[in-house]
């Protein structure tokens, strides 16, 4: 998230923010020590902080408010800061529930074996570490990574769900006494629901500003204009037609300069503070894909009007109809990957990938067929050339739109 556009208090909001977390670890620190020792009295401890946090959260939505009421607001920002907030709130409100469960379970003389034990202790210090790396992450204003939280968080996931069904063989061998069964879950789901929302908090932090997030519509848009020059492209191919050749060769540099532009909008972001700089890599490197794509389209067009223009370079029927299928198959997976690009669908993603296989086999056995036909002097050689220019450029286009999508993919 950047925060360079807000005025000075505002910034502090974060310092603040972390203050809350680190109130927050020391609370789930006690809370450890508490269940793992059996005291009560670290419990009441770290029941006796919680208040402060939640007076803190309060205070910072009373001066965001009024901070978006000034006329040069940056209101997303100050959006962004009220999420982390809540999000913090909400962690501490299951940190709350946390601590009333173990309470009732060390009050109650409750017994829990050494798995179950071992289990919770396993729990509080994943969300422990989860709280810490939000808190320094504010504070430090380091650069984050943040896989590292969003997989945490994953594998947490997946060892609470393993747990629940060890819990329940050890209920139904009669291992777990019945009375414990439900105070042991509680315990669990209020720590997990503390780790939910810190790593809402985290991922809120960690951001990008709004001309960042509209990056990839504007990538879309890039498709969405390869897609009307791939349209002139066949239009002109099919009709033998080089004014539309040329209309499409003009609408090329609109990308290019698109592409540029993009590029500094992001050199330009990585310079702020808690910028997601893998995520900002990503950006760059499906732009470069995106404008090789182009680049393969620029051949095409290059080609074709060498074909047109030419006297003497004349396709015949199944070379046309091949170049025309090979044209059709681009224009799909470049209109389906702008969509893709918008969308985030791993669903369209599959379909191109799927199709460029599908295509890459095809164009291998029109090169065979057009060898044949050469041999049998069935096609011209001055037009052998310019036909397998033709697929080779098309294929360009297919393929760097693919490791575009691959790419997008491989950074959210």
């Amino acid at each position: 998230m950047a925060i360079t556009n807000v005025s000075g208090d505002i910034k502090s909001v974060l310092e603040r923010i972390g203050g809350m977390c680190f109130k927050a670890e020391s609370i789930l620190n006690l809370c450890m020590d508490g269940f793992v020792k059996h005291k009560v009295d670290l419990i009441g401890e770290a029941m006796k902080v919680s208040p402060t946090i939640c007076n803190e959260g309060i205070e910072l939505k009373k001066l965001l408010s009024k901070k978006a009421a000034e006329p040069d607001a940056n209101r997303e920002s100050i959006k962004s800061l009220m999420s982390i907030v809540s999000s913090i709130e909400m962690a501490v409100t299951g940190l709350n529930s946390t601590l009333q469960h173990i309470r009732a379970q060390i009050s109650g003389g409750i017994p829990f074996g050494d798995k179950a034990i071992s289990e919770i202790r396993h729990l509080l210090k994943e969300t422990l570490d989860l709280v810490k790396t939000t808190g320094d992450t504010i504070v430090t204003r380091k650069e984050v990574n943040i896989k590292y939280v969003v997989d945490k968080y994953k594998n947490l996931n997946e060892t609470l769900d393993a747990y629940a069904e060890e819990h329940e063989e050890r209920l139904i061998k009669g291992l777990c006494p019945p009375q414990a069964s439900l105070v042991y879950l509680n315990i669990v789901a209020s720590i997990v629901k503390v780790a939910w929302h810190t790593k809402q908090a985290f991922m809120a932090i960690t951001n990008i500003s709004g001309d960042i997030r509209s990056v990839l519509e504007r990538i879309g848009g890039m498709c969405f204009k390869a897609e009307s020059i791939l349209n002139l492209c066949m239009v002109g191919f099919m009709k033998h037609k080089v004014d539309l050749i040329d209309e499409a060769r003009n609408e090329i540099l609109t990308i290019r300069n698109e592409g540029n532009e993009l590029r500094k909008l992001l050199s330009d972001n990585a310079k702020e503070p808690y910028v997601n700089m893998e995520l900002i890599k990503s950006r760059v490197s499906i732009i470069g894909s995106i404008e090789m794509a182009v680049s393969g389209l620029e051949s095409t067009l290059q080609h074709v009007r060498t074909k047109i223009t030419t006297e003497g370079i004349i396709f015949g029927d199944k070379g046309m109809g091949n170049i025309r299928h090979l044209f059709k198959e681009t224009l799909d997976i470049v209109k389906t990957a702008g969509g893709t690009i918008v969308t985030r669908n791993e669903v369209l993603l599959k379909y191109v990938v799927d199709k460029y296989e599908n295509l890459d086999k095809i164009v291998g056995g029109y090169k065979e067929e057009h060898e044949d036909r050469l041999i049998k002097g069935l096609c011209q050689p001055q037009a052998s050339s310019v036909y397998l220019n033709i697929m080779d450029s098309l294929m360009t286009v297919v393929w760097h739109t693919k490791k575009a999508l691959m790419r997008l993919f491989e950074s959210d």
